[in-house]
């Protein structure tokens, strides 16, 4: 499950790619302020004139259609080198986000390097400490056979007692410790949402 590390599920990754499209729409779109536009308009109106109000005038008004259409041609000549320097900034902005991208890329691969060691260390750490409860045991049993036959005293047999306590509280905590470097390496390999299935 962690091993398939896939870093572009990260919301790290997410947040800077999704940037990235932005920044290169932006880009195109200042590219596209250079562009001759060409626009197309038109009205159409009904008039009526006279010497009263034409709707009480009657024949009197003269009532004529007025039309008109536009073709309406920019081309960009000269834009004091404004479109050239937000051009400019939004090509530094693109390489910043892919710096930014590479760096972030790095980051988690070292993070998920750092949880593998994590998860291995605390493997073998879990495997002393069950070695270790193991001794406990075989300690206390000894001790409690010698105890029965009156070769051990009370002390004896208390303090092998707390010392398989203690290992056993040991072994639990590498235990959790181990859990947690697991659930660091999933969230580290961008799995996390594998964890809810």
């Amino acid at each position: 499950m962690a091993n398939d590390v896939n870093i572009s599920n990260r919301t790290e990754m997410a947040l800077l790619e999704t940037q990235q499209k932005l920044l290169q729409i932006e880009l195109q779109a200042t590219k596209a302020g250079r562009y001759p536009t060409l626009s197309l308009s038109g009205s159409y109106s009904y008039q009526g004139l006279s010497n009263e109000f034409p709707y009480t005038a009657g024949d009197q008004a003269n009532w004529f259609d007025v039309a008109s259409v536009g073709l309406n041609l920019k081309i960009p000549i000269f834009s004091g080198f404004a479109t050239s320097s937000k051009i400019q900034q939004s090509k530094i902005a693109n390489q910043k986000i892919q710096e930014d991208i590479a760096l972030t890329t790095n980051q988690l691969n070292f993070a998920v390097t750092n949880a593998k060691n994590q998860m291995e260390n605390s493997l073998i750490t879990l495997n002393i400490q069950k070695e270790n409860v193991e001794l406990a045991r075989e300690v206390a049993s000894s001790i409690k056979v010698n105890y029965n036959n009156g070769l051990a005293s009370l002390n004896d047999l208390l303090s092998s007692e707390t010392s398989l306590t203690e290992s056993e509280n040991n072994y639990l905590m590498a235990m959790l410790n181990y859990k947690i470097a697991e659930i660091e390496l999933i969230k580290a390999a961008g799995n996390l949402k594998s964890l809810i299935k």
